[in-house]
């Protein structure tokens, strides 16, 4: 997805009075699942070397109820690595399911998960090589009801 896209999507949000909170969230979604468009640069221990404005914001939907604690690291990644993500969440049925983006926009289920994904404090990693070949992937967080929390891009490298 362009930044332009992403930019009229902010604009679109910032009057509220014309859109609903709904409707917002369609739009956040469907960003979601588009193509991977650069990535948040981290380092072995988090440290966030260059950051992707356009990745790990929070939808509509979920503004007063998730915070992401950090982005996932390393980024860039080989398959073996762990990436590693944190969150603090407090929605109702809390819990998260982390998703890759195939290239035809469908969600696919990460496996290999470590650590815990329920609760309010999310903390889990998964190995890169779990979100296919070497490239750009999207990784898409959801609720436990399939709506989506936030998104970014990880870069799986040799």
């Amino acid at each position: 997805m362009s930044r332009l896209a992403l930019v009229a999507f902010a604009l679109l949000f910032a009057s509220c009075d014309a859109v609903s909170v709904g409707e917002a969230q369609r739009q956040f979604e469907f960003v979601a699942i588009g193509t991977p468009d650069g990535y948040t640069n981290t380092d072995a221990q988090g440290r966030v070397l260059t950051r992707d404005t356009a990745d790990w914001q929070t939808a509509p939907l979920f503004l007063s109820s998730f915070t992401l604690t950090f982005p996932p690291y390393p980024n860039p990644a080989s398959p073996t690595q762990s990436v590693q993500f944190a969150g603090v969440y407090s929605a109702g049925g809390t819990g998260l399911v982390p998703y890759r983006v195939n290239a035809r926009g469908d969600l696919i289920r990460i496996q290999g998960i470590s650590g815990t994904l329920d609760g309010t404090a999310p903390l889990f990693s998964f190995p890169a090589g779990q979100l296919g070949e070497t490239g750009l992937h999207r990784v898409v967080l959801t609720d436990l009801q399939g709506r989506i929390v936030t998104y970014g891009d990880v870069l799986v490298i040799r």
